[in-house]
């Protein structure tokens, strides 16, 4: 029991855990797992690692690991990250079947119907009565149509400022042209605004024989206002259905916001700031959607702070649980480094262990995984560090390097996680860089190289190194503020984000 408790992994005495040995016996308990029934901790103990169990209508997710031929069993407490997963799933469901029927109504109109976004005036629903009035084949709609291509550039100006002038337009007679044809329409507009979208509702008669037949324009206005009120009650259960759809937005992004807390939680241990000056560092991390599948990891051992930059497959929720098991791996198979020349084994051993969790008898080949950069840096001044990478790069400004100050480090080209049937991949190596005096290393994910500017070009590996170059020789918090604002301001147009985002600069040597 001694050499447990001595453990590099740290240890919360708040959960229940307990520690087996390898005859299956609990040799070590903590006060939370000694408060559970027997049947709980066998239950417990059979559960598959990371399953949810059930206690006291509370839920909670099992964490297993080996160590020192033992094997330590958390529970870690789980109900909102459950009950996101839950709600997160039957929230796609009901607004998958909000649109279905909000397209179904429209389909089954009987008359040409469309509904218009008023942000960029793009039409998102249409029949194919509309269609087939305005000649548009269902192509150029899938493709994306706004609604002044339905008509002359000043009849839709027009057209615009009555609507939004008006609100609702029960009765305004237009007449265009339509495949060379004269053709008078009457237009009805109802105007909405919900949270998530504002817009108008607009319908379109065909007059053009009540105009060629005069006679027959009474009957045809008492067909028009009962046609008017049909379309009063249309825009109501549009409404409502709108309705339906925002509030199951907003669940949604409840459900992301609380996953979010949880992963602060779980990687609240691995601040920079607790080892190094705030002057020698900065670090940047910006989910996609609340979730990151970008992780940060660190832990320090004798003379060396050991540092991971990682990117999980996928982001949001399942970004998240990717990025949350390669922390649990690493911190899991840490104990296997002695020297920091030998980082590449546990690199090693995380990938293993996430492919004999993941993969069955069947599996062919295997994408799901995670790049991941691991550094080892000197704390006593010393001008080298080490690393090793599985499909992930580094740049290191070195004022001294020639024929110019950045190079790029590169590893392993596969991820960890990377699986082919039959196939043999090389070993992960662990590499030795020395470095002159006021040397920055900089560890990204592919967040970085992959963001698009408003004109639509990716920034990548050089445009990157650029970006650096162009703001010459700064203090490292400087540097942050204008990496960030070149984030936000030139690589995200109109506020889009493409992918999880993290850089991290270290000022090196380091002396503490």
């Amino acid at each position: 029991m001694i050499s447990i408790l001595k453990s590099k992994v740290q240890k919360n005495f708040a959960l229940a855990f307990c520690v087996i040995n390898k005859e299956g016996k609990v040799v070590f308990a903590s006060p939370a797992w000694q408060a559970l029934d027997v049947q709980q901790q066998e239950r417990t103990i059979q559960a598959p690692t990371y399953e949810f169990v059930c206690w006291s209508n509370h839920y909670y997710q099992k964490i297993a690991f080996e160590e020192e031929g033992h094997t330590q069993i958390y529970l870690v407490p789980a109900d909102d990250y459950f009950q996101v997963l839950q709600e997160n799933e039957k929230l796609k469901v009901e607004i998958a079947e909000t649109k279905q029927k909000i397209n179904t109504f429209i389909q089954k109109s009987p008359y040409p119907l469309l509904v218009v976004n008023k942000e960029d005036g793009k039409i998102i629903f249409a029949n194919q009565l509309l269609l087939d009035l305005f000649k548009i084949p269902l192509a150029a709609f899938y493709k994306g149509l706004f609604f002044k291509q339905l008509f002359s550039l000043e009849q839709a100006e027009q057209l615009l400022q009555k609507i939004y002038a008006e609100k609702n337009i029960d009765s305004y007679t237009l007449q265009i042209s339509i495949a060379e044809k004269t053709r008078w329409l009457i237009v009805r507009a109802f105007h909405f605004e919900l949270e998530s979208l504002k817009g108008f509702i607009v319908s379109f008669v065909d007059i053009s024989e009540i105009k060629e037949k005069e006679i027959q324009i009474m009957e045809l206005n008492e067909e028009i206002h009962a046609q008017n009120e049909e379309l009063r009650q249309t825009n109501d259960v549009l409404h409502s259905l709108y309705e339906a759809v925002d509030r199951s937005y907003k669940e949604i992004r409840d459900s992301l916001i609380s996953g979010q807390r949880i992963q602060k939680l779980i990687t609240q241990a691995f601040k920079l700031g607790d080892y190094l000056p705030r002057e020698h560092f900065f670090h940047i991390l910006k989910p996609h959607s609340y979730v990151s599948g970008d992780f940060f990891w660190l832990q320090r051992k004798g003379d060396f702070l050991y540092i991971a930059v990682g990117d999980a497959t996928g982001h949001g929720v399942s970004g998240g649980l990717l990025a949350t098991t390669f922390s649990v791996l690493l911190s899991q198979f840490f104990n296997t480094v002695q020297t920091p020349d030998q980082i590449h084994i546990a690199l090693s051993s995380v990938h293993n262990a996430f492919l004999t969790s993941f993969l069955n008898s069947a599996t062919e080949i295997n994408v799901d995984g995670a790049d991941l950069f691991v550094v080892a840096l000197p704390l006593n001044g010393q001008k080298f560090f080490y690393y090793t990478a599985a499909h992930a790069k580094a740049i290191l400004k070195d004022p001294f390097l020639l024929p110019a100050k950045y190079s790029v480090l590169r590893g392993e080209k596969y991820p960890v996680g990377f699986y082919v049937e039959g196939q043999t991949l090389p070993s992960y190596r662990t590499y030795r860089v020395e470095f002159s005096e006021n040397t920055t290393l900089f560890l990204f994910t592919d967040g970085i190289p992959d963001m698009i500017n408003a004109a639509g070009k990716k920034l990548g590996i050089k445009g990157f190194i650029k970006l650096l170059e162009s703001w010459g020789e700064i203090p490292i918090l400087e540097l942050e503020s204008r990496l960030l604002e070149a984030i936000n301001n030139n690589y995200q147009p109109e506020g889009h984000q493409n992918d999880d985002i993290q850089v991290v600069g270290i000022q090196l040597p380091l002396n503490l």
